[in-house]
């Protein structure tokens, strides 16, 4: 936990410390904090927007490769790779805001999970001495107070401040002050508990759950990929987001479930923002998504009767290589572009030396598969 402290926990510290310190007021506070956010992220989001167009817009070109070299999946994927280079779509520009997310999530976990650090900037010895004080009164060692401990210390001071009197450390009883005067309440709920399935904390993973929801149908009707997804493509993805925020939002502190929430409503704002600048119903023929190139009789055949020539050919080659015994020199390949890398290497192997290669390659089209050397 303390590399997720140092990397992400400091930083989104000190933004979530900003906006306690505007506002007073810790759930207004985590409501600004998802906003802020939301706004670093946005040129992330119009990146993957415009990407994701892109992608709908060849469909057809894909569906128009799978048919054309049906049997054949590495030609198929090399073809499938020129066409996204061509057209300057990247699988990567999608999913980045999403992976910048769990950052963010982890930072917010461990500044909610600190106060003391993070919105009262305690110094680490003083939390120490504290810590200490609170796992003495609870007759366990300090390390058994875990994740939780400084929520542990705000819990005691505020219930117990006199707990604290024995201590003989000056900077616990500096620190009293405003520990007792945090407030990490937002609405009447504690935003550090977790949440229980008993009124009024279950709220949040219920809120969580349904704006999961919200987010969803949103998609579904605005978001250009999932515009392009069949009915379980669309739902089924619905009903997962649905399950994990619930469950997200249950096992972690409200505060967490409260980001998580604004985050969902949010992403709505987003995607509709991202639609005005990159609008996909100007951008996107809509039409001819629904068409998939269907093969003919002739077509299958071939495709079975290659699939078949191929895995007749594999089972020849596998008994070759288990019959040859003890094997010398064994190269692999994992397509055909590596021969390029191998060819002068094994061609000087067999002019200048007696051993026996063995070369395997998952590629049926791989350019050693034609050669006539007994030693290869």
């Amino acid at each position: 936990m303390e590399i997720i402290n140092i990397i992400f926990g400091i930083p989104l510290g000190y933004i979530l410390y900003g906006c306690y310190q505007l506002l007073g007021n810790y759930g207004l506070a985590i409501l600004l904090f998802t906003l802020i956010t939301k706004v670093i992220l946005f040129p992330l989001s119009l990146v993957a927007q415009k990407n994701s167009i892109v992608m709908v817009r060849i469909q057809p070109a894909l569906e128009d490769l799978k048919a054309r070299y049906a049997g054949n999946n590495t030609v198929m994927l090399e073809e499938q790779k020129k066409l996204y280079k061509s057209e300057h779509y990247s699988t990567l520009k999608n999913v980045l805001p999403l992976l910048i997310q769990i950052p963010i999530i982890l930072g917010l976990i461990n500044v909610i999970y600190n106060p003391l650090q993070h919105l009262l900037h305690i110094d680490a010895t003083t939390i120490n001495m504290l810590v200490a004080v609170v796992s003495g009164a609870a007759g366990i060692s300090a390390e058994q107070l875990g994740s939780g401990a400084q929520l542990a210390v705000v819990e005691l001071a505020q219930s117990d401040p006199l707990a604290f009197a024995a201590s003989s450390y000056s900077g616990v009883y500096d620190a009293l002050p405003a520990i007792q005067a945090l407030d990490m309440g937002f609405l009447g709920i504690d935003m550090a508990e977790v949440p229980r399935w008993t009124a009024p904390t279950i709220i949040y993973p219920v809120l969580s759950g349904l704006s999961a929801f919200a987010l969803c149908a949103f998609q579904n009707r605005y978001n250009v990929l999932q515009i392009a997804q069949g009915f379980w493509g669309k739902w089924g993805t619905a009903i997962f987001l649905v399950a994990f925020s619930f469950y997200f939002a249950l096992v972690l502190p409200c505060g967490v479930g409260l980001y998580w929430i604004a985050g969902n409503l949010l992403s709505m704002a987003v995607l509709a923002l991202c639609n005005l600048i990159y609008n996909p119903w100007k951008m996107v023929d809509f039409s001819l998504l629904p068409r998939r190139v269907k093969l003919t009789a002739e077509q299958r055949h071939a495709a079975r009767q290659l699939q078949h020539d191929q895995r007749q050919r594999e089972r020849e080659d596998i008994r070759r290589f288990e019959a040859a015994g003890a094997k010398q020199l064994v190269f692999y390949a994992e397509a055909k572009g590596f021969w390029k890398y191998y060819e002068r290497l094994i061609g000087w192997l067999l002019d200048n030396s007696e051993v026996t290669i063995h070369y395997v390659t998952s590629d049926f089209n791989d350019p050693v598969l034609s050669g006539e050397n007994p030693r290869l």
